[in-house]
């Protein structure tokens, strides 16, 4: 006898209704995660409004004095950051503020926009699977598209980061954001919507240089349109294409406009950076020293193959463990899961919970790393090619870009995936547009299985730290 999992003679309804559930749970979670969280708890680099260095003081600053910082950011941790994320948080403290409500709420309320930042991931993450399939949005609700909402509107990292009032949930959506626009761009290259992308790769910069990585995909989207390497060069099928013929098509076609664009994305994305190397001197790639440095009998061979652990969560000397954690892996999924915190002592029902999603997490990671690949390098699976190198490369990019930062600090903290965020909202959909390649109805139960265990372990787990942030 079959056990029929989701015994309903509609599927494709439960599917439906089940697709808006975990929609609708992701806002819900986040909402309540803001409601319970302070912003001084399980935070980065914040420190507490009040205080005279971290993300809450720059933003305080900016408040106060309507200015940028006037010194050397150096001086002052956490200042030497871009300012727009900053910019836009002292807005809402300004406009709370001036609405009459206490200075208690007018900083809480800076969780406001992080909130609507994740929120807006979730809709940009649906937006770009229905893209990369060629889909309209009647037709968008398949099994592929529940296991892709599964794992973004519903994951960990997102969640925290719903709740962070620095700087790097702004970061994300400007970068994925960014990836909509060069899409767009592609489709129709006229100067309008080159200005528009140079603008908007320039503000991802501006909310955290890291935000520049997405130019990397883009600009091999730039290339393969430019270069005509689309077949849109060609007039003839049977013309042979040489460089020269490429390039004459290039100065033709498009030379001026990558010159607006450079013209435009450099000294914006680079403006706060500019400003403070000619004003104090400040190295282009400062970043000052973070985290405690590991021992220096700690190899590469340690940092890449020692995966022994005994806790679901990552292990720090300066939370009362008896080692800090050095394995990257291990680092990029607990992380990635919970942050730098460690949930065990919240309640009984906790740490049960926290293993199922775990396990489900590594299960979820390696199912979506086959089908990046899978789906990326598959000739059956017809997808938007525009999509599909965009998404492949800003995965590949970033990846590499974690793992170098990772790897070349000694500390820590350069561990913490959320500098990498984009990845996930990548193997999200190219596991979602994978599953909807499968044909075997058992194997695709079983990643649906996994997919939602996944997401409902990672609701209860962030409810529950509610329940009891409420009861204390």
């Amino acid at each position: 006898m079959r056990l029929n999992i989701f015994p309903m003679k509609n599927k494709s309804g439960l599917t439906k209704i089940i697709i808006i559930a975990l929609f609708l749970l992701g806002i819900f979670i986040k909402l309540y995660y803001i409601n319970y969280t302070e912003t001084w708890e399980r935070q980065h680099d914040v420190i507490s409004f009040g205080a005279d260095e971290g993300h809450a003081a720059y933003i305080e600053y900016i408040l106060n004095n309507k200015s940028l910082p006037d010194f050397d950011p150096r001086e002052k941790w956490g200042f030497f950051q871009p300012p727009l994320h900053h910019i836009i948080s002292a807005f809402v403290m300004d406009v709370s503020m001036k609405a009459g409500l206490d200075i208690k709420r007018c900083q809480e309320n800076t969780q406001i926009p992080t909130l609507i930042y994740m929120i807006l991931l979730s809709v940009m993450s649906l937006y770009i699977f229905a893209k990369l399939r060629g889909l309209h949005k009647d037709k968008i609700f398949s099994d592929g598209c529940l296991v892709m909402l599964a794992i973004v509107a519903l994951h960990p990292m997102f969640i925290i980061m719903s709740g962070s009032i620095n700087n790097d949930a702004l970061q994300l959506v400007m970068s994925l954001f960014a990836l909509i626009v060069a899409a767009k761009w592609y489709e129709k290259p006229d100067i309008l919507r080159t200005v528009f992308l140079a603008v908007i790769i320039g503000l991802s910069m501006l909310a955290k240089l890291t935000g520049g990585l997405v130019a990397v995909p883009i600009a091999i989207v730039m290339v393969i349109k430019v270069f005509g390497f689309d077949g849109g060069i060609r007039t003839d099928k049977h013309t042979k294409v040489g460089l020269s013929d490429r390039l004459r098509f290039f100065f033709r076609k498009y030379f001026a406009k990558m010159l607006i664009f450079a013209a435009i994305v450099f000294p914006l994305g680079l403006s706060f950076s500019i400003r403070n190397k000619l004003k104090w001197d400040v190295p282009f790639n400062y970043i000052p020293p973070v985290g405690e440095n590991f021992p220096e009998s700690v190899t590469m061979k340690n940092r890449l193959l020692d995966i022994g652990t005994d806790s679901v969560y990552t292990k720090m000397i300066a939370r009362g463990d008896a080692f800090d954690e050095y394995n990257v892996f291990l680092a990029l999924i607990k992380t990635s899961l919970f942050g730098e915190y460690s949930f065990s002592d919240v309640s009984r029902w906790m740490n049960p919970l926290t293993i199922i999603l775990f396990v489900s997490a590594v299960l979820v990671i390696v199912f979506a790393l086959f089908a990046t690949f899978k789906v990326a390098f598959s000739k059956k699976i017809k997808l938007a090619l525009v999509w599909k190198v965009l998404l492949l490369f800003t995965y590949v990019t970033y990846l590499a870009a974690y793992f170098y930062f990772a790897l070349s600090s000694s500390n820590f903290s350069a561990q913490d995936f959320r500098y990498a965020g984009i990845c996930i909202v990548c193997e999200g959909i190219f596991a979602g547009v994978y599953v909807d390649s499968i044909k075997d109805k058992r194997a695709l139960m079983i990643i649906k299985v996994v997919a939602i265990t996944f997401a409902a372990s990672s609701f209860l787990t962030y409810a529950l730290l509610g329940f009891k942030s409420n009861l204390s």
